[in-house]
């Protein structure tokens, strides 16, 4: 099409104004992040932020990306921005502590070389991010990728810390899909899983009950969004969201929101799709990761009050969006 030959020059040219006159993308060029040289071959960033994670998961995640097959490891890099709140905020001691714990893993020091790392420490004292949120976050890892990237359009893989790949070849359908010059962003899906064990307090039984309570709750809400009109289908999810570095850039990269940033960006790259005839693509069913359905407070993707809802008997209405789920 027009646009994917005769814009696409014109367009790089654009993001790379746009990119040398940002100052926080100026900056990070002279950082730690510039540091790692961006292998020739490398076609895709997967931009990880994390915030008060446990080693399990961290692990989790990236020997998940370790058998990832039909792709080399030049072919992708992962970039990390750590972060926790200003000192003297709620809960920033235990929050602190974990973010240290993560950034002293093999993962993230200079000498692991299975794996192109790069590391946005936005956790230790000084280094924190003022007002941060989980938009920011994001934003700011669009930011390093963009410059990472000037060279060549790559694409940007966006996903939660607290996921993992359990297809192999995940990375390698991804990035065909990216052969169509036209297709500027893809929509990925996900399994939720659960670990009963994991949670000994609840009874087992009830805990299962609230689980499916809460499953259904979600389906019936997507179902009711779609009856309504609401393009459910075309939302897009930071845990698995897929997009194009200069098309990223060029719509002004990832809202300073701490919530929906990601379905906010996907609005925006819709438009531009329609404005210049280009595609994105819906593979919520077979371009899927496994997140983790937790109990807790932790963020306001957590379940711990959908689950004690459920144990009061109490109707269960459930803002977040439908996804299968796994017990173990």
């Amino acid at each position: 099409m027009l646009y994917s030959w005769a814009c696409q020059a014109a367009l790089a040219k654009d993001i790379c104004k746009i990119v040398q006159k940002h100052v926080q993308v100026r900056n990070l060029m002279s950082s730690l992040t510039m540091q790692k040289f961006q292998e020739s071959s490398c076609r895709l960033a997967i931009l990880v932020p994390i915030f008060d994670e446990d080693e399990h998961t961290i692990d989790r995640l990236f020997n998940s990306l370790l058998t990832q097959t039909n792709v080399s490891r030049a072919f992708f890099e992962v970039i990390c921005l750590i972060n926790n709140d200003l000192p003297g905020t709620k809960k920033y001691d235990r929050i602190f502590s974990a973010n240290q714990k993560v950034l002293a893993m093999e993962w993230f020091s200079e000498s692991f070389k299975d794996l192109n790392v790069i590391t946005l420490d936005h956790s230790s004292p000084g280094k924190e991010i003022q007002d941060c949120n989980i938009g920011k976050v994001r934003n700011m890892l669009v930011q390093t990728a963009a410059v990472r990237f000037q060279a060549n359009n790559g694409i940007l893989l966006h996903i939660d810390a607290d996921v993992y790949f359990s297809d192999p070849l995940f990375i390698r359908k991804a990035v065909d899909l990216f052969k169509d010059p036209d297709v500027i962003g893809v929509i990925g899906g996900k399994w939720r899983e659960v670990f009963l064990s994991d949670y000994p307090e609840y009874d087992p039984v009830l805990l299962r009950l609230a689980f499916e309570r809460i499953g259904l709750s979600k389906q019936c809400k997507e179902l009711s969004n779609f009856l309504k009109g609401k393009r459910v289908l075309e939302a897009f999810g930071g845990s698995n969201m897929l997009a194009r570095c200069h098309e990223s850039v060029a719509i002004g990269g990832i809202a300073d929101l701490s919530v929906e940033e990601d379905k906010e960006f996907g609005h925006r790259l819709w438009e531009h799709a329609k404005e210049n005839g280009s595609k994105i693509l819906i593979k919520k069913t077979n371009l899927k990761v496994v997140a983790s359905l937790r109990i807790s407070e932790r963020t306001g993707s957590s379940f711990k009050d959908e689950i004690e809802q459920v144990f009061r008997g109490e109707d269960l209405i459930v803002k977040h969006p439908a996804t299968p789920v796994s017990y173990y």
